[in-house]
């Protein structure tokens, strides 16, 4: 009796001791599937945003500059870069302030020929598919209510599921034919300020009915920022008068083709730019998960968890070369990504950052060297 009592514990406290092996290796294989799958949705979107930004083009060619444009007989001065096209990228905060996302936005044109068969010329054109559209991406925070069908935005489908607000990557995408870019009445190398050059992704737009988001869709949720270092070529000369072109960072964030005609100067961030896409893009995507977010809602409250996320990028982002380590040029130091991996664990999330190199196909650069 006593032998069949004792076996009957043992086989008790093995029988525990498999449901708890067997309850934890579940538990870390859902766990485990439950964070590749909310960072899948956040790597195929930052694939295809590289894969987009590499298609951008300004269609640039070489046209005279005149002495009086207006004049009955111009004449023409020199040579130089034109484009009717335009790329664009800055902080989202400059660009679109109502976003209220994180990092950068951009905007282009390329040759992607995506059409919309709702709108006036959809069906027409469906088939021309190297139309150039205008294209962006940039984070945004806000509700899903506006994106749900409307048995998900009364009483019982909130009940079922709560307005959710997050931070989001999003991507315009215009159709060709709604594009006041390409508008007679547009004139974009006439554009002396922001607030008019920037109508064009801005808005208002041939239907006063839309706006920058109603033309944007969501890629990923709970991307936090999205981060565009610029690239350019620097030509420098040494003692000898022999120059030597080089690829480096751009130290400012700031691209935009179209910079001479609003800022002006000679500086070289004017030169530069006008009318030249960058050499190459460096593209950075911070995501977290859903679960880390919740938690973090759940402690601070829905406006409590969007501002402690602002928190982590608030003063940085400042020059792409305080962003991360440049293998060419090494220094110790403290740089912007390690103060927002920081700041992420402070706040116990689980995140990750996604990094490529993105060559513009279109980009003109003349990269010619001379030996030293």
């Amino acid at each position: 009796m006593v032998e069949l009592l004792l076996s009957v514990a043992i086989l008790s406290i093995l029988i525990l001791m498999l449901t708890s092996t067997v309850s934890n290796v579940q538990e870390v294989v859902t766990r485990s599937q439950a964070q590749a799958e909310e960072f899948k949705e956040a790597r195929q979107a930052f694939e295809v945003t590289a894969r987009r930004l590499s298609q951008a083009t300004l269609n640039g060619y070489w046209g005279y500059v005149y002495q009086d444009p207006k004049a009955k007989n111009p004449v023409p001065l020199y040579y130089d870069r034109q484009s009717d096209l335009h790329y664009v990228q800055e902080k989202v905060a400059t660009l679109l302030p109502q976003a209220g996302g994180n990092g950068h936005a951009v905007f282009f044109q390329a040759l992607l020929g995506d059409t919309d068969p709702t709108t006036q010329y959809g069906e027409k054109i469906n088939d021309l598919h190297d139309l150039l559209n205008c294209w962006g991406f940039y984070v945004s925070y806000g509700s899903d209510l506006t994106r749900r069908p409307q048995f998900l935005k009364d009483e019982h489908g909130l009940a079922l599921n709560p307005e959710r607000k997050r931070f989001r990557l999003m991507e315009f995408r215009q159709p060709p034919d709604q594009s006041i870019l390409f508008s007679k009445t547009f004139d974009i190398s006439n554009k002396k300020d922001t607030k008019e050059l920037y109508k064009w992704f801005r808005g208002p737009f041939k239907d006063p009915s839309k706006t920058t988001e109603t033309y944007s869709v969501p890629l990923a949720e709970n991307v936090l920022a999205v981060v565009i270092t610029p690239y350019i070529y620097v030509t420098t000369a040494d003692s000898k008068g022999v120059s030597t072109t080089d690829m480096r960072k751009k130290q400012s964030y700031e691209y935009d083709t179209r910079l001479f005609q609003w800022r002006g100067g000679t500086g070289q961030d004017v030169i530069s730019s006008k009318n030249q896409l960058p050499a190459m893009l460096e593209l950075t995507i911070i995501a977290t998960d859903e679960r880390s977010y919740e938690k973090l809602e759940q402690k601070h409250g829905v406006d409590g968890a969007a501002a402690k996320i602002r928190e982590v990028f608030a003063g940085l982002l400042k020059l792409s070369t305080d962003f991360a380590p440049d293998p060419n040029n090494v220094q110790v130091k403290e740089y912007d990504i390690d103060k927002i991996e920081k700041s992420l664990q402070g706040l116990e999330m689980n995140y990750k950052i996604f990094t490529t190199t993105v060559s513009l196909r279109a980009s003109k650069w003349i990269t010619e060297r001379e030996k030293t």
